[in-house]
């Protein structure tokens, strides 16, 4: 499972599939403040991933509104839309909209997409990019949980290796040895109180 494998498909499939100039997607860095292009579809796509083109969280632009609001935010045109900010990369952009994409109330990036025609974002695409959003979210979420797991693992190894030797402890005091190098080697204290139930 490759999260920017999945993220690069989806924004290639957007411009494809519905004739669009520019799709991107930008995730929150753990700050909460700044929002980096991750992957990106267009004419001028690999220029601003090798630049690393970021926006600041609330920024005057289409993305920083989006993940400041967790709402999404339409410029149908955008000679009219004060929020929308000129990125020279992008000269043929006339609409663009930024659909959040989160969980629950917790920002983690934006859906950013751009036409060369005015008012092309109505309510019925606003809906399906929506819903790709939110199939984004899910994919963040499964690939944090399959990288937790994946470092989790060796501690949860080695928890079960000292649990094996203190339930195998012949007496109080060879198990209260096991249980001190359990303290010692495991930077978790739930993971002990779970040996101890």
């Amino acid at each position: 499972f490759n999260l920017d494998e999945l993220l690069q498909t989806t924004v290639h499939l957007i411009v494809e599939r519905f004739g669009f100039y520019h799709a991107g997607i930008f995730l929150i860095d753990s700050s909460g403040k700044l929002a980096s292009l991750r992957a990106a579809h267009g004419p001028s796509a690999e220029e601003m991933l090798k630049r690393g083109h970021q926006l600041e969280v609330g920024s005057d632009s289409i993305v920083g509104w989006s993940s400041a609001n967790l709402k999404p935010r339409v410029a149908a045109d955008v000679e009219q839309d004060p929020v929308y900010r000129k990125n020279p990369l992008l000269p043929g952009t006339r609409a663009e909209v930024g659909i959040p994409i989160a969980l629950g109330n917790v920002a983690l990036g934006v859906l950013d997409v751009q036409s060369t025609e005015p008012h092309v974002f109505d309510e019925e695409m606003i809906i399906v990019l929506q819903t790709l959003a939110n199939q984004i979210a899910a994919a963040i979420h499964n690939a944090t949980l399959v990288e937790s797991a994946r470092l989790d693992a060796p501690e949860a190894e080695r928890v079960y290796r000292l649990s094996h030797e203190i339930a195998q402890a012949r007496s109080e005091e060879e198990a209260l040895v096991a249980l001190g190098r359990v303290m010692k080697e495991t930077p978790h204290p739930s993971i002990v109180m779970q040996l101890m139930e």
